[in-house]
């Protein structure tokens, strides 16, 4: 047995950074922790801290068992990688590639054995798309897909990125069709990644319902103001003037359907915008 001031003594003369709270003694302050103890005292070791305390602790102390049971705060519901473990013990590699190694092991035992971890927690299938709060139109058929994949995911938080990069190669149609009722044609002239798809999915999806509610072009000077109406509520006033200044240059009719417009929104907000103005009029 040995009590704190000895072990004080072999981190002092080892010249060791190190911290103690309520007994324990503490390596580094940042990410992940592993601890085990050291007869009766509890050693805590954070990610940041990349010397081997173990090794450095044998130096000093002969035990008959050195088979430390160490434990990680990463997914500690599945138990740490005993190879790694001893690599660790035996000095064979430092503290930031144990943790390392420790997540790469655990991460790939969620992936393998299907399960569905947000943070640190486990979830089943159906909590999982919950929390991720998938689009009601398509959370069915993720659930589904999930399932059948077999696959289990690792997420930091809460995002429903690596989800859709998942699917996404095999289900896109499927996907785009639930959510914004594109039809074939519509869904290959999308390309991109799958954020950026859905992004403009969502922008025909738009346009789309702003052109049901807008009567047909009977002349050209009219096609364009339908065009330029469609533009402002499907992208916004930006995307708008753009189209106006862009579809006006030769025609002055084009030139005050576009200036009236804005300067009619703009009544209608209470004010006229000077930088609308200027926009325009330039």
């Amino acid at each position: 047995m040995i009590n704190i001031e000895t072990l004080k003594d072999i981190l002092n003369d080892e010249k060791l950074q190190y911290k103690i709270e309520n007994g324990d003694v503490i390596f580094g302050t940042s990410g992940n922790k592993m601890e085990f103890n050291l007869f009766n005292i509890k050693i805590i070791i954070y990610e940041d801290f990349q010397q081997n305390i173990p090794y450095l602790l044998f130096k000093h102390i002969a035990m008959y068992d050195y088979n430390l049971d160490i434990k990680t705060d990463f997914l500690e519901f599945i138990d740490d990688d005993k190879g790694t473990v001893f690599e660790y013990i035996n000095n064979n590699i430092d503290g930031r590639t144990f943790f390392s190694k420790i997540k790469k092991f655990k991460i790939n035992y969620v992936k393998n054995n299907a399960l569905f971890v947000i943070d640190n927690k486990n979830y089943g299938v159906e909590d999982f798309v919950k929390i991720l709060n998938f689009d009601p139109k398509i959370s069915d058929f993720i659930k589904d897909k999930l399932r059948e994949s077999k696959t289990g995911f690792y997420l930091e938080n809460a995002n429903q990125r690596k989800i859709f990069e998942f699917l996404f190669p095999r289900y896109k149609n499927e996907i785009i069709k639930l959510m914004y009722g594109l039809n074939d044609d519509e869904i290959k002239k999308l390309k991109g990644g799958p954020l950026e798809i859905m992004n403009m999915a969502a922008d025909i999806k738009n346009r789309k319902n702003v052109e049901n509610k807008i009567v047909k072009p009977w002349s050209e000077n009219s096609g364009f103001l339908i065009g330029l109406i469609t533009e402002y509520f499907s992208h916004g006033e930006e995307a708008g003037i753009v189209y106006g200044q862009r579809g006006s240059v030769d025609s002055p009719i084009k030139r005050g359907y576009t200036l009236h417009f804005f300067l009619f929104l703009e009544r209608m907000r209470g004010g006229v915008s000077l930088t609308v103005r200027k926009n325009l009029e330039s």
